[in-house]
């Protein structure tokens, strides 16, 4: 025990209070600012504490796991309470700022929504490093146009946010992760040349034309069932790690639902013919990737047309998308990817699934004259050995796979989950 709890313990002096600033301020940084504030009636040495706590949580709701309640009077409440902390509050560095509504309201009714911009602003000019910005009300309430300008932030989480023109990150030149949850994606282009992470689940991107993403150092991508239409993806050089999961985009032809018929009358074409690849040219240069869609989506189907070869994949992961057509995508990825060791197949076929895939008989030889020299494991997950399944294990076998190294299982469940799901979860 140091001197001064020592003495502080023996004269009878609160002993929290005798603990160093640095642990007093890490402590009141785990809790909401409006309960952080109310510390400096405690005693004169806390009175001013508050200032300087490398937290700032700025939390509408109540924190209980629901998000139901509110930690104040009024949303008005809320507001005055925020913009007087930021007026009062030291400008010392910020290690973590947070910013959660709830709520039902709409902008009428919630006069934060517009002064938030200056919030985040606030929490910017203090250096933040990790910026957390959550609408729990998920009504389409917030639009975020803040200029990123931040030679230290190095995280950002958006969620239930609108995000509209383009996000160029070139003035932060720090910021490795970037985490977007259900938000809705009108940005022309989305471009940083130092992230590392990026994450997007259950977003729409309702533009046209679609979405640009230009993350050239980028090491980890998650693409998680967003909606309206996919994401252009430029080339990652770096990139190592990817999941991605197609199954509400409206990417979907009309014209033939098994390939594409590519004309702009077309719901579903109109605007890929400028793009060769729209995914797998950008993901070209992943070491492990798990590509999941609905049989209906076609654009990996078609993307594989024009994909160049995979030539760092040693992992991947596929469902019944690559079924279609006889399997044919299945073949063109095998093909491209000569360093690939390990290969998982989830062929959970329903009745729309079974209705979609076709199988025509055996693949043309000449498109099955390559070898996956360093394929040493090979699972097939299904629900029952059928004819698909053996003309799978045929297209192995004809890689010269050996039979050792193949595996099948059925399985009762036709959950269909990346492997990070099962990691996380």
């Amino acid at each position: 025990m140091s001197e001064r709890l020592m003495n502080a313990a023996m004269s009878g002096e609160d002993r929290i209070s005798a603990l160093p600033d640095a642990l007093l301020l890490h402590t009141l940084s785990l809790l909401p600012s409006d309960e952080t504030v109310r510390t400096c009636v405690l005693a004169r040495r806390w009175q001013n504490l508050w200032r300087y706590t490398p937290s700032l949580r700025l939390v509408h709701g109540l924190v209980n796991g629901s998000g139901s309640g509110s930690r104040f009077r009024s949303a008005e409440h809320f507001d005055k309470f925020a913009s007087h902390l930021i007026v009062l509050r030291d400008r010392s560095p910020l290690v973590n700022c947070e910013i959660q509504l709830y709520g039902t309201g709409d902008r009428q009714s919630c006069p934060y929504i517009q002064a938030i911009q200056l919030w985040i602003q606030y929490a910017l000019a203090c250096q933040v490093k990790v910026l957390h910005v959550t609408d729990y009300c998920g009504e389409g309430r917030l639009l975020l146009n803040v200029p990123f300008i931040s030679g230290h932030l190095m995280a950002l989480h958006l969620q239930n946010v609108i995000l509209k023109s383009s996000m160029d990150f070139a003035s932060c030149p720090v910021l490795e992760s970037l985490e977007m949850h259900y938000c809705d994606i009108y940005m022309r282009k989305l471009s940083s040349k130092s992230l590392k992470r990026l994450s997007i689940a259950d977003c729409s991107f309702p533009n046209q034309p679609r979405t640009r993403i230009s993350v050239p150092g980028l090491v980890f991508l998650l693409l998680d069932d967003c909606d309206a239409w996919t994401p252009f993806l430029e080339c990652m050089p770096l990139l190592e790690t990817a999941f991605i999961r197609l199954e509400r985009c409206l990417d979907v032809c009309d014209g033939d639902s098994d390939n594409y018929c590519g004309q702009h009358g077309c719901d579903g074409c109109g605007g890929l013919g400028s793009y060769q690849s729209v995914l797998l040219n950008g993901l070209s240069k992943a070491i492990s990737l798990e590509l999941i869609a609905s049989t209906y989506t076609y654009i990996f189907r078609r993307d594989v047309e024009w994909s160049s070869m995979f030539g760092r994949l040693k992992t991947l992961l596929l469902n019944e998308w690559c079924a279609v057509n006889d399997l044919h995508s299945l073949v063109c990825i095998l093909r491209c990817s000569p360093m690939l060791e390990k290969l998982t197949l989830q062929l959970f076929n329903d009745r729309d699934t079974v209705s979609a895939i076709r199988m025509e008989g055996n693949h043309d030889p000449i498109e099955q004259s390559f070898v996956c020299a360093h394929l040493r494991v090979a699972k097939i997950e299904c629900l029952e050995l059928d004819e698909m399944v053996r003309q799978i294990w045929n297209i192995l076998r004809t890689c010269g796979v050996h039979p050792e190294n193949i595996s099948i299982k059925t399985k009762q469940s036709g959950l269909k989950r990346f492997t990070i799901e099962k990691l996380l979860w």
